[in-house]
């Protein structure tokens, strides 16, 4: 940061907000003195630094020093920035396209050695850090030099910012003793001790550099003198030559850094969190981002008895947008060949602008070209201070709670109305234009049940989700408007936000710490190949490698072909083995994906999926077990699922409660939540977009782990234990029992056993749905024709039967079938 930069910053770090930014040269209407060296040994000429007065939506790039203390610089000898530009991301650094000469010490009392300062000219889009100083007056600084003092992306710089946390050091100072020859740079200097003095920022780490400087009288700088000045991030730390955007120093190569004291809180099923967000939506001043998969304009956020149509969502977007508020709309563009219609995407897009001008919406990837991935990101950001991310979709289908009704028979007021009644396995979604149209017989059909997580963050953890949006809006509105789609012609291109972030008491430092992470690359975000980030995938690695008692996890699909989840779970259960710890991985996925497993595109994924578990010779599960024989496999890794059944106008009907949760929970102490499936589409980061964060609290609680005092991180444990109360049917007032996760009493005696009895009860009440002993298609068939062929008498006396076993169930939590279907070839035909 230069002297000028400085000048024109403030504590609250409005600097730091600026992204991408291209270079533009400008005519300032003044000038500004920031600092001469009157009164110092710099005699008999002083020097002044000038800093140019911006036009509107101008900030400075660069200074002017110049002798004399009065004359200012003509108008034309320095350059500005304007016009954020998120575009393609080039590299983190790039050396200097050259040098400008700041000042230099000819003629004044230095008179044993002569000093240069030489500024770099960064490369458009990036942002000069430090300066060089020469011995000689006319020599530029060499190609080693050039290396060594890179210029930074600005938003690199502005994205990394962080106030110094150690003391300020020593860049260069004058003095009357005379000067030795040496070439400094802002990270590498020795102190002197007299008169004027540049001092720069000590980082508090090697992962950080020096980035920006100020000048002092004095020796010691003041606390005051130090505010404004930031760090960055060091991009080459084992690089000198400088790393590309792929290779920062981010953790997990993320895009962005980890956030500290983020006020995050999580949801479970969707109806706590649309409340929540109908909330937040209508506290909205300026802008409201929004990104999904999938969006259903007329969904009903609050359910409250009767139900308002005020509490919909295109209601409260038209109420928002005629008080002024922007709404701004991402949505995958869907296609018949990979969906069916489902999403339509087109009735979306209509339905939310016929609202009102302020609500804009656009679809990607749309274009003649066929991609086959899918923007899968679902977030909500407010003002760019408060945000929403996880696996909930604003659709049909996701409103539930722990109960998991698959029931609801009351048409005057029904609790899922039209398509939110949702039974994929009969029939998926269509004329979504007449949202309320039910799509099957509710009297005699059940629901399928939704389970999902959800979480909330606010200050920089939300802009950082906000610049997520920012990226993709830019990008896909240049991609519109280079097809010369003329319907894009007036949307606006958007910029970070700048203001500082409130202070009262609904909007109060957390205590998390928080990274956004995301699956991106070169169709989703324009970003070259070499570039893709998959962060999520980064992560999920590190923190299986790095557990140390428990893995939890929730997820809509366990796939691992290329990605390699299943290879990092098999060396940690390996390696818990091998030093006789007690160690558990709990994985919830479906019982069957979406639909009916008898379709052949289904029965496809389920191959998939079961020889990444269990079959195939290869699959986590066989190579555990042939790797050590004498081992249960499940005192170390369990499957299990979700089911739920009721009486629909006394019969008893069942389904299995649909987990579209991506959760990972490890050691109660760290959770990880978004939106990517652990298969190759979500983790690749070539494929489908997504979005997640990883969740670190700082405020830890007294707890037990195999028996042993605990400290858990309270986000992490008070999820894992609701989720656990849930599946197990446990009630409030029962907490104690699930406090510690990998205990036998809790993983074998509650957990596993409760798993396994409610399985039992499941494939008695309902003979035909997915189990072990069911090893091939026939043998379904067999089933479906011996209960067919039942006598009515012994339809009643099953009837009485089934009522008695309903009774018993408790919660939700069933065994996975691992052989169901095992002698089938699925994925033929």
């Amino acid at each position: 940061m230069s002297a000028a930069q400085l000048a024109h910053s403030s504590s609250d770090g409005a600097l730091d907000n600026r992204r991408y930014l291209q270079i533009t040269k400008i005519e300032p209407p003044n000038f500004v003195k920031v600092w001469d060296d009157h009164g110092t040994c710099f005699k008999p000429f002083d020097c002044t630094v000038w800093s140019p007065v911006p036009p509107e939506e101008f900030f400075i790039l660069g200074d002017v020093m110049e002798r004399g203390q009065h004359g200012q610089p003509r108008h034309t000898t320095t350059i500005g920035v304007r016009d954020p530009n998120p575009g393609m991301i080039p590299p983190l650094t790039m050396p200097p396209v050259d040098y400008k000469k700041m000042w230099d010490s000819r003629g004044t009392g230095c008179k044993h050695g002569q000093l240069t300062m030489w500024w770099p000219i960064p490369p458009p889009g990036y942002v000069a850090c430090g300066i060089v100083i020469t011995q000689s007056i006319n020599t530029k600084p060499n190609d080693e030099g050039r290396d060594n003092i890179a210029c930074i992306l600005e938003a690199a710089a502005a994205k990394a910012c962080a106030q110094p946390e150690d003391d300020n050091k020593y860049l260069w100072a004058t003095l009357k003793n005379p000067f030795r020859t040496f070439g400094l740079l802002v990270f590498n200097t020795n102190p002197y001790h007299q008169y004027r003095s540049i001092w720069g920022i000590k980082p508090s780490s090697d992962d950080g550099i020096s980035c920006g400087t100020f000048f002092v009288t004095d020796i010691d700088p003041t606390r005051e003198q130090r505010e404004g000045l930031w760090c960055v991030a060091n991009p080459w730390r084992n690089n000198p030559k400088g790393r590309s955007l792929e290779q920062s120093g981010y953790r997990y190569k993320s895009f962005v850094p980890p956030r500290r004291q983020v006020d995050c809180r999580w949801f479970i099923d969707g109806e706590s969190y649309f409340s929540t967000v109908a909330d937040a939506l209508e506290s909205a001043e300026s802008e409201i981002f929004i990104s999904g998969w999938c969006v259903s304009p007329e969904l009903y956020l609050r359910r409250k008895q009767p139900v308002q149509l005020g509490d919909r969502l295109d209601m409260i977007l038209k109420k928002m947008a005629k008080k002024g508020v922007s709404v701004f709309v991402l949505l995958w563009w869907d296609t018949e060949m990979t969906v069916g219609g489902t999403v339509n995407s087109h009735h979306a897009m209509m339905a939310l602008e016929a609202l009102h001008p302020n609500v804009r919406v656009i679809r990607h990837p749309g274009g003649r070209g066929k991609v086959y991935w899918t923007h899968h990101q679902k977030f909500v950001v407010i003002d760019q201070q408060e945000a929403f991310v996880g696996g909930i979709d604003l659709c049909f289908g996701r409103f539930d709670n722990g109960k998991h009704s698959l029931v609801d028979t009351c048409h005057m007021n029904p609790r899922f109305p039209g398509k939110d009644y949702y039974q994929p396995t009969e029939v998926d979604f269509t004329d979504l234009e007449n949202p309320f149209n039910d799509l099957v017989d509710r009297t005699k059909v059940p629901r399928m049940p939704w389970h999902d997580i959800h979480a909330y963050v606010n200050r920089d953890a939300a802009r950082d989700l906000a610049l997520n949006f920012i990226q993709r809006w830019n990008h896909h509105l240049r991609k519109k408007l280079q097809s010369g789609d003329r319907m894009y012609r007036d949307y606006p291109r958007l910029s970070p936000a700048v203001s500082p972030f409130p202070v009262n008491e609904a909007f109060q430092n957390g205590t998390c710490d928080v990274q956004v992470l995301r699956s991106i690359g070169p169709w989703s975000l324009g970003l070259p190949e070499h570039a893709t980030e998959q962060s999520i995938h980064n992560c999920y690695l590190d923190l299986i490698a790095s557990a140390q008692h428990f893995i939890y996890i929730e997820n809509q699909y366990f796939i691992s072909n290329v990605n390699g989840v299943a290879e990092a779970l098999f060396q940690r259960v390996c390696k818990a083995i091998d030093n006789n710890e007690v160690f558990r991985v709990i994985v919830l996925i479906p019982i069957t994906p979406c639909g009916s497993w008898e379709t052949k595109s289904i029965r496809c994924v389920m191959k998939w999926q079961y020889e990444t578990i269990s079959r195939g010779g290869g699959s986590l599960l066989e190579r555990i077990q042939m790797s050590y024989p004498h081992v249960r496999v499940d005192d170390y890794v369990g499957f299990f699922s979700l089911r739920n059944a009721a009486l629909l106008n006394e019969e008893l009907v069942g389904d299995q409660i649909y987990i579209h949760s991506k959760l990972m929970i490890v050691d109660d102490r760290v959770a990880l939540i978004g939106t990517a499936n652990i298969n190759d589409r979500s983790m690749c980061g070539n494929r489908d977009s997504e979005i997640a964060i990883v969740v670190r609290d700082t405020e830890f609680v007294e707890s037990r782990m195999n028996g042993k005092f605990f400290l858990a991180a309270k986000f992490a444990q008070t999820l894992r234990m609701s989720l656990f109360m849930e599946h197990l049917g446990l009630k409030q007032g029962q907490e104690s029992r699930v406090l510690d996760p990998v205990h036998e009493s809790v993983y074998r005696q509650l957990w596993f056993a409760t798993a396994v009895e409610n399985q039992r009860i499941f494939t008695s009440l309902f003979r035909t749905i997915p189990r072990d002993t069911f090893l091939t298609i026939q043998e379904v068939h067999n089933m479906e024709q011996m209960l067919a062929n039942m006598s009515y008498d012994e339809r009643m006396q099953d009837k009485q039967n089934h009522l008695k076993l309903f009774s018993g169930l408790r919660g939700h939590l069933v065994a996975y079938p691992l052989h169901f279907l095992e002698n089938e070839v699925l994925d033929a035909g």
